[in-house]
């Protein structure tokens, strides 16, 4: 990964990146774990949530993240930030090995945001929200998304 990207973002390089006409920020991944820039996209994250819905995806991948225990720090700040998170089964299963999707799912909803999703594959998905508590819904081979009621359900 050396040589092969910059992960040098700063603060003056994204001051304007996300200005108040925007309504939902998406973020996620190996920007956020490599230092110095990670920070710095961190502070604008912060910022923008005062105005835009956030979500957050950890999106992990192992072979360049370093451990788990020094992901899962950078996963727990982040937590702190979002609005809505989806994480893969993979994911957790990565960051918090032989834990219970569920019992994840409502510690990460305790951090800050009002959704947490855990994608199951083709099994579906696990959902936790503040209002809704635990919703299971199961994969849908070939069919069309769901609908905005469907989505609001949850």
């Amino acid at each position: 990964m050396d040589g092969t990207a910059d992960w040098q973002w700063r603060d003056d390089e994204l001051a304007s990146a996300i200005d108040p006409s925007v309504v939902a920020v998406h973020y996620g991944s190996l920007a956020l774990t490599q230092l110095p820039g990670a920070d710095a996209i961190v502070r604008l994250l912060q910022r923008a949530r005062a105005t835009s819905t956030v979500s957050y995806d950890p999106n992990c991948r192992p072979l360049v993240m370093g451990s788990p225990a020094d992901a899962l720090s950078r996963v727990e700040e982040l937590l702190a930030i979002a609005d809505i998170v989806k994480a893969s089964a993979e994911d957790v299963s990565w960051l918090l090995p032989g834990r219970e999707l569920e019992d994840v799912a409502a510690e990460w909803l305790a951090a800050r945001p009002a959704l947490v999703a855990i994608t199951l594959g083709a099994d579906g998905v696990v959902a936790i929200g503040r209002e809704s508590g635990v919703v299971r819904r199961p994969g849908r081979r070939g069919a069309e998304p769901p609908t905005r009621a469907e989505l609001a359900s949850l």
